[in-house]
């Protein structure tokens, strides 16, 4: 995709959810000695799911945002002259 801005703001809240997956996993080794950090776990990949999910809503924003709209002209030879056709395309990268 191009640059727009709901794409930037999902790459950064895909960032966020890895960085909070991250800590949840270490936050949880050092759960097993502690129990009471269990809590803290739960909240740390919670927060990562949900970051997750908003980067998942944004996917069709981004691609909307994307999207290009032109009109094409084929021209075609016939028996009474030369008529030319107009086609709309839509593209997105």
């Amino acid at each position: 995709m191009h640059m727009t801005v709901a794409g930037e703001k999902r790459k950064a809240l895909l960032k966020e959810a890895q960085r909070l997956r991250r800590e949840g996993k270490l936050v949880e080794k050092v759960a097993q000695s502690r129990p009471g950090l269990l809590s803290e776990v739960a909240t740390i990949l919670a927060m990562a799911e949900n970051a997750l999910l908003d980067a998942q809503d944004l996917k069709d924003s981004a691609r909307l945002e994307d999207l290009h709209i032109w009109e094409m002209k084929k021209e075609k030879d016939t028996k009474k002259g030369v008529k030319t056709y107009s086609y709309w395309m839509a593209s997105w990268r």
